[in-house]
Protein backbone atom coordinates (compact mmCIF):
# COMPACT_ATOMS: atom_id res chain seq x y z
CA UNK A 1 0.00 0.00 0.00
CA UNK A 2 2.96 2.36 0.48
CA UNK A 3 4.32 1.99 -3.06
CA UNK A 4 1.58 4.11 -4.83
CA UNK A 5 2.05 6.87 -2.26
CA UNK A 6 5.84 6.86 -2.75
CA UNK A 7 5.39 6.94 -6.53
CA UNK A 8 2.96 9.87 -6.19
CA UNK A 9 5.54 11.82 -4.11
CA UNK A 10 8.27 11.20 -6.68
CA UNK A 11 6.05 12.41 -9.55
CA UNK A 12 4.91 15.45 -7.56
CA UNK A 13 8.51 16.38 -6.70
CA UNK A 14 9.54 16.08 -10.36
CA UNK A 15 6.68 18.36 -11.43
CA UNK A 16 7.59 20.97 -8.80
CA UNK A 17 11.24 21.01 -9.95
CA UNK A 18 10.68 20.92 -13.69
CA UNK A 19 7.66 23.21 -14.16
CA UNK A 20 9.31 26.48 -12.96
CA UNK A 21 12.26 26.01 -15.33
CA UNK A 22 9.94 25.05 -18.19
CA UNK A 23 7.78 28.12 -17.59
CA UNK A 24 10.87 30.32 -17.50
CA UNK A 25 11.98 29.00 -20.87
CA UNK A 26 8.48 29.46 -22.28
CA UNK A 27 8.21 33.05 -20.99
CA UNK A 28 11.53 34.04 -22.56
CA UNK A 29 10.77 32.29 -25.83
CA UNK A 30 7.32 33.91 -26.10
CA UNK A 31 8.90 37.37 -26.38
CA UNK A 32 10.11 36.40 -29.85
CA UNK A 33 6.84 34.76 -30.78
CA UNK A 34 8.55 31.39 -31.40
CA UNK A 35 10.32 28.66 -29.49
CA UNK A 36 14.03 29.45 -28.94
CA UNK A 37 16.87 26.90 -28.92
CA UNK A 38 17.87 26.10 -25.37
CA UNK A 39 21.23 25.20 -23.81
CA UNK A 40 22.79 24.19 -20.51
CA UNK A 41 26.40 24.58 -19.44
CA UNK A 42 28.69 24.59 -16.42
CA UNK A 43 31.78 26.72 -16.07
CA UNK A 44 33.96 28.94 -13.90
CA UNK A 45 33.01 32.63 -13.60
CA UNK A 46 35.78 34.89 -14.91
CA UNK A 47 33.93 38.24 -14.85
CA UNK A 48 30.52 39.67 -13.94
CA UNK A 49 28.74 42.95 -14.67
CA UNK A 50 25.21 44.26 -14.44
CA UNK A 51 24.17 42.75 -17.78
CA UNK A 52 26.74 40.05 -18.53
CA UNK A 53 28.50 37.13 -16.87
CA UNK A 54 31.50 35.50 -18.55
CA UNK A 55 32.42 31.88 -17.78
CA UNK A 56 35.03 29.40 -18.95
CA UNK A 57 32.94 26.45 -20.17
CA UNK A 58 33.77 23.03 -18.71
CA UNK A 59 30.60 21.07 -19.56
CA UNK A 60 27.90 21.91 -22.08
CA UNK A 61 24.88 20.52 -23.91
CA UNK A 62 25.08 19.78 -27.63
CA UNK A 63 24.18 23.34 -28.64
CA UNK A 64 27.35 24.66 -26.92
CA UNK A 65 29.64 21.70 -27.39
CA UNK A 66 32.01 23.81 -29.51
CA UNK A 67 32.51 26.24 -26.63
CA UNK A 68 34.19 23.71 -24.29
CA UNK A 69 37.32 25.19 -22.78
CA UNK A 70 36.51 28.67 -24.10
CA UNK A 71 35.16 31.82 -22.50
CA UNK A 72 31.46 32.49 -23.13
CA UNK A 73 29.62 35.74 -22.47
CA UNK A 74 26.14 35.19 -21.06
CA UNK A 75 23.50 37.92 -21.30
CA UNK A 76 21.49 38.65 -18.14
CA UNK A 77 17.97 39.95 -18.75
CA UNK A 78 15.24 41.19 -16.44
CA UNK A 79 13.76 37.69 -16.47
CA UNK A 80 17.03 35.95 -15.52
CA UNK A 81 17.08 34.25 -12.13
CA UNK A 82 20.54 34.22 -10.53
CA UNK A 83 21.22 32.49 -7.22
CA UNK A 84 24.24 31.78 -5.06
CA UNK A 85 24.44 28.55 -3.05
CA UNK A 86 26.46 28.87 0.14
CA UNK A 87 26.48 26.55 3.16
CA UNK A 88 23.31 24.88 1.94
CA UNK A 89 21.40 28.16 1.56
CA UNK A 90 20.25 29.67 -1.75
CA UNK A 91 20.28 33.47 -2.14
CA UNK A 92 19.08 35.55 -5.09
CA UNK A 93 21.69 38.02 -6.37
CA UNK A 94 22.16 40.57 -9.13
CA UNK A 95 24.51 39.73 -12.00
CA UNK A 96 27.15 42.21 -10.81
CA UNK A 97 27.24 40.43 -7.43
CA UNK A 98 28.06 36.99 -8.86
CA UNK A 99 31.41 36.01 -7.25
CA UNK A 100 34.29 35.70 -9.71
CA UNK A 101 35.96 32.29 -9.39
CA UNK A 102 32.75 30.48 -8.43
CA UNK A 103 31.37 27.61 -10.47
CA UNK A 104 28.14 28.36 -12.36
CA UNK A 105 25.45 26.09 -13.80
CA UNK A 106 23.34 27.83 -16.45
CA UNK A 107 20.08 27.20 -18.27
CA UNK A 108 19.37 29.56 -21.14
CA UNK A 109 18.23 30.25 -24.68
CA UNK A 110 20.14 31.11 -27.82
CA UNK A 111 18.87 34.36 -29.38
CA UNK A 112 19.80 34.84 -33.05
CA UNK A 113 17.02 37.28 -33.98
CA UNK A 114 17.77 40.37 -31.92
CA UNK A 115 20.66 41.54 -34.11
CA UNK A 116 21.53 39.97 -37.48
CA UNK A 117 24.90 38.21 -37.32
CA UNK A 118 24.99 38.36 -33.52
CA UNK A 119 24.23 35.43 -31.22
CA UNK A 120 23.17 36.14 -27.67
CA UNK A 121 23.21 33.51 -24.93
CA UNK A 122 20.41 34.66 -22.64
CA UNK A 123 20.37 33.36 -19.07
CA UNK A 124 17.04 31.97 -17.87
CA UNK A 125 18.31 30.54 -14.57
CA UNK A 126 21.79 30.14 -13.10
CA UNK A 127 23.26 29.01 -9.79
CA UNK A 128 26.78 29.56 -8.51
CA UNK A 129 28.76 27.89 -5.74
CA UNK A 130 32.29 27.82 -4.38
CA UNK A 131 34.44 25.15 -6.10
CA UNK A 132 35.62 22.37 -3.86
CA UNK A 133 39.09 23.09 -2.53
CA UNK A 134 39.44 19.73 -0.79
CA UNK A 135 38.54 16.47 -2.53
CA UNK A 136 39.13 12.82 -1.81
CA UNK A 137 41.48 10.74 -3.93
CA UNK A 138 42.65 7.17 -4.40
CA UNK A 139 46.03 6.39 -5.91
CA UNK A 140 47.36 2.94 -6.83
CA UNK A 141 50.92 2.77 -8.09
CA UNK A 142 54.57 2.01 -7.44
CA UNK A 143 56.78 3.71 -4.88
CA UNK A 144 59.43 5.62 -6.78
CA UNK A 145 60.93 7.31 -3.74
CA UNK A 146 60.30 7.37 0.01
CA UNK A 147 61.53 10.48 1.79
CA UNK A 148 61.57 10.20 5.59
CA UNK A 149 62.15 13.52 7.38
CA UNK A 150 61.92 14.56 11.05
CA UNK A 151 58.87 16.79 10.64
CA UNK A 152 57.38 15.64 7.31
CA UNK A 153 57.61 12.53 5.22
CA UNK A 154 56.42 12.00 1.67
CA UNK A 155 56.05 9.35 -1.00
CA UNK A 156 56.72 9.80 -4.69
CA UNK A 157 54.36 7.38 -6.44
CA UNK A 158 54.27 6.46 -10.12
CA UNK A 159 50.54 6.30 -10.85
CA UNK A 160 49.12 3.03 -12.12
CA UNK A 161 45.54 4.16 -11.76
CA UNK A 162 43.67 6.69 -9.68
CA UNK A 163 40.32 8.28 -8.96
CA UNK A 164 39.09 11.52 -10.51
CA UNK A 165 40.13 13.35 -7.34
CA UNK A 166 43.76 12.51 -8.10
CA UNK A 167 43.58 14.15 -11.51
CA UNK A 168 46.87 12.60 -12.67
CA UNK A 169 47.28 10.28 -15.67
CA UNK A 170 48.81 6.81 -15.67
CA UNK A 171 52.59 7.03 -15.53
CA UNK A 172 52.67 10.42 -13.81
CA UNK A 173 54.69 10.89 -10.63
CA UNK A 174 52.76 12.29 -7.67
CA UNK A 175 54.22 13.46 -4.37
CA UNK A 176 52.00 12.52 -1.43
CA UNK A 177 52.64 13.80 2.11
CA UNK A 178 52.27 11.12 4.79
CA UNK A 179 51.69 12.63 8.26
CA UNK A 180 53.15 10.73 11.20
CA UNK A 181 49.64 10.01 12.49
CA UNK A 182 48.61 8.12 9.34
CA UNK A 183 48.28 4.36 9.69
CA UNK A 184 50.43 2.27 7.35
CA UNK A 185 49.32 -1.34 7.03
CA UNK A 186 50.78 -4.27 5.11
CA UNK A 187 49.02 -7.52 4.18
CA UNK A 188 50.69 -10.73 5.32
CA UNK A 189 48.89 -14.00 4.69
CA UNK A 190 45.62 -12.06 4.19
CA UNK A 191 46.01 -10.38 7.58
CA UNK A 192 46.78 -6.67 7.95
CA UNK A 193 49.55 -5.66 10.30
CA UNK A 194 50.98 -2.23 11.02
CA UNK A 195 54.30 -1.14 9.61
CA UNK A 196 56.33 2.06 9.57
CA UNK A 197 57.21 4.58 6.90
CA UNK A 198 60.87 3.49 7.09
CA UNK A 199 59.85 0.01 5.88
CA UNK A 200 58.56 1.38 2.55
CA UNK A 201 61.05 0.77 -0.23
CA UNK A 202 61.37 1.70 -3.86
CA UNK A 203 59.40 -0.68 -6.08
CA UNK A 204 56.73 -1.46 -3.49
CA UNK A 205 53.18 -1.54 -4.80
CA UNK A 206 51.09 0.90 -2.79
CA UNK A 207 47.49 2.01 -2.43
CA UNK A 208 47.00 5.47 -0.93
CA UNK A 209 43.81 7.26 0.06
CA UNK A 210 43.70 10.89 1.14
CA UNK A 211 42.69 14.45 0.31
CA UNK A 212 43.77 16.78 -2.48
CA UNK A 213 44.03 20.49 -1.63
CA UNK A 214 43.59 22.61 -4.77
CA UNK A 215 43.67 26.06 -3.19
CA UNK A 216 46.36 26.67 -5.80
CA UNK A 217 44.98 24.74 -8.77
CA UNK A 218 48.38 24.68 -10.49
CA UNK A 219 50.08 23.02 -7.49
CA UNK A 220 47.69 20.56 -5.80
CA UNK A 221 48.81 19.22 -2.42
CA UNK A 222 48.11 15.55 -1.71
CA UNK A 223 47.93 14.32 1.88
CA UNK A 224 47.51 10.65 2.73
CA UNK A 225 44.95 9.38 5.22
CA UNK A 226 45.79 5.71 4.73
CA UNK A 227 48.61 3.73 3.11
CA UNK A 228 48.49 0.05 2.17
CA UNK A 229 51.78 -1.18 0.67
CA UNK A 230 52.61 -4.55 -0.81
CA UNK A 231 56.31 -5.18 -0.32
CA UNK A 232 58.14 -6.24 -3.45
CA UNK A 233 61.59 -7.70 -2.91
CA UNK A 234 64.33 -5.64 -4.61
CA UNK A 235 66.06 -7.27 -7.57
CA UNK A 236 69.31 -7.84 -5.67
CA UNK A 237 67.43 -10.10 -3.22
CA UNK A 238 65.54 -12.28 -5.69
CA UNK A 239 66.55 -15.95 -5.54
CA UNK A 240 64.85 -17.41 -8.62
CA UNK A 241 64.52 -16.58 -12.31
CA UNK A 242 63.01 -17.73 -15.59
CA UNK A 243 64.04 -16.73 -19.09
CA UNK A 244 63.99 -17.56 -22.81
CA UNK A 245 66.90 -17.04 -25.13
CA UNK A 246 69.26 -18.27 -27.81
CA UNK A 247 72.38 -20.30 -26.98
CA UNK A 248 75.59 -18.59 -28.11
CA UNK A 249 77.82 -21.49 -27.07
CA UNK A 250 79.61 -22.95 -24.05
CA UNK A 251 80.54 -20.59 -21.22
CA UNK A 252 83.95 -19.70 -19.83
CA UNK A 253 83.99 -22.74 -17.52
CA UNK A 254 82.81 -26.32 -17.83
CA UNK A 255 79.09 -26.82 -17.35
CA UNK A 256 78.14 -23.25 -18.30
CA UNK A 257 76.23 -21.83 -21.25
CA UNK A 258 76.23 -18.38 -22.79
CA UNK A 259 72.66 -17.35 -23.63
CA UNK A 260 71.37 -14.13 -25.21
CA UNK A 261 68.09 -13.41 -23.43
CA UNK A 262 64.95 -12.58 -25.39
CA UNK A 263 62.72 -12.25 -22.31
CA UNK A 264 62.92 -12.91 -18.59
CA UNK A 265 61.45 -12.38 -15.15
CA UNK A 266 62.32 -9.37 -12.98
CA UNK A 267 65.56 -10.88 -11.69
CA UNK A 268 67.07 -10.95 -15.21
CA UNK A 269 64.97 -8.31 -16.96
CA UNK A 270 67.92 -5.92 -17.09
CA UNK A 271 69.85 -8.56 -19.10
CA UNK A 272 67.25 -8.95 -21.87
CA UNK A 273 69.06 -8.44 -25.16
CA UNK A 274 72.42 -9.13 -23.51
CA UNK A 275 74.41 -12.30 -22.90
CA UNK A 276 74.04 -14.13 -19.58
CA UNK A 277 76.08 -17.04 -18.23
CA UNK A 278 73.93 -19.95 -16.98
CA UNK A 279 75.48 -22.67 -14.83
CA UNK A 280 74.52 -26.35 -14.80
CA UNK A 281 74.62 -28.11 -11.44
CA UNK A 282 74.33 -31.75 -10.45
CA UNK A 283 70.57 -31.29 -10.10
CA UNK A 284 70.03 -29.49 -13.42
CA UNK A 285 67.74 -31.23 -15.90
CA UNK A 286 67.76 -30.32 -19.60
CA UNK A 287 65.10 -31.77 -21.91
CA UNK A 288 64.61 -31.80 -25.65
CA UNK A 289 62.43 -33.59 -28.17
CA UNK A 290 64.02 -36.40 -30.17
CA UNK A 291 61.78 -37.91 -32.85
CA UNK A 292 58.78 -36.68 -30.90
CA UNK A 293 59.97 -38.24 -27.65
CA UNK A 294 60.96 -36.14 -24.60
CA UNK A 295 64.57 -37.02 -23.74
CA UNK A 296 67.25 -35.76 -21.37
CA UNK A 297 70.11 -33.85 -22.97
CA UNK A 298 73.57 -33.34 -21.41
CA UNK A 299 74.51 -29.67 -21.13
CA UNK A 300 77.65 -30.37 -23.18
CA UNK A 301 75.43 -31.41 -26.12
CA UNK A 302 73.57 -28.09 -26.27
CA UNK A 303 74.80 -26.34 -29.42
CA UNK A 304 75.07 -22.72 -30.47
CA UNK A 305 71.95 -21.45 -32.19
CA UNK A 306 69.58 -23.62 -30.15
CA UNK A 307 66.66 -21.92 -28.44
CA UNK A 308 66.33 -22.48 -24.72
CA UNK A 309 63.77 -21.87 -21.95
CA UNK A 310 65.14 -21.97 -18.42
CA UNK A 311 63.92 -21.81 -14.83
CA UNK A 312 66.42 -21.78 -12.00
CA UNK A 313 67.79 -20.31 -8.81
CA UNK A 314 70.29 -17.56 -8.07
CA UNK A 315 73.29 -18.22 -5.85
CA UNK A 316 74.24 -14.99 -4.07
CA UNK A 317 77.09 -16.33 -1.96
CA UNK A 318 79.16 -13.57 -3.49
CA UNK A 319 76.63 -10.67 -3.67
CA UNK A 320 78.58 -8.78 -6.32
CA UNK A 321 78.75 -11.82 -8.63
CA UNK A 322 75.45 -13.75 -8.61
CA UNK A 323 75.47 -17.21 -10.21
CA UNK A 324 72.39 -18.25 -12.24
CA UNK A 325 71.96 -21.99 -11.73
CA UNK A 326 69.88 -23.99 -14.19
CA UNK A 327 67.06 -25.89 -12.51
CA UNK A 328 65.09 -27.09 -15.52
CA UNK A 329 65.58 -26.24 -19.17
CA UNK A 330 64.03 -27.13 -22.48
CA UNK A 331 66.08 -26.90 -25.66
CA UNK A 332 64.96 -27.01 -29.28
CA UNK A 333 66.93 -26.44 -32.47
CA UNK A 334 66.53 -23.24 -34.42
CA UNK A 335 64.19 -23.67 -37.37
CA UNK A 336 65.64 -23.09 -40.84
CA UNK A 337 63.57 -21.64 -43.70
Amino acid sequence: MRRPRALFLIVLTTIVLVVPASRAFADLASSDGAAAQTFTCVGKVTSASQSNVTITVRHASLALRGALGQQLSLTVTTKSALTVISHGKTTTVAAASVPVGDMMAVQGTIDVTSEPGTTLFDVVAASTWKPRVLSRFLCVGTVTWACPQPNAQSLVVTVGRGSSGLGSPTGARVTIDVPASVGIYVLQHRLASTTTFDDLTRGDLVQVTGTADRTDASVPLFTASGVLPTHVAPVHRLKWFACDGVVDGPGPTAGTLLVTLTCGTRAVRADVGAELTLTATSSSVVHTLSNGVLTTLPVADVTAGDSIAVTGTIDRSVPAVPVFDIGKAFVWPATTP
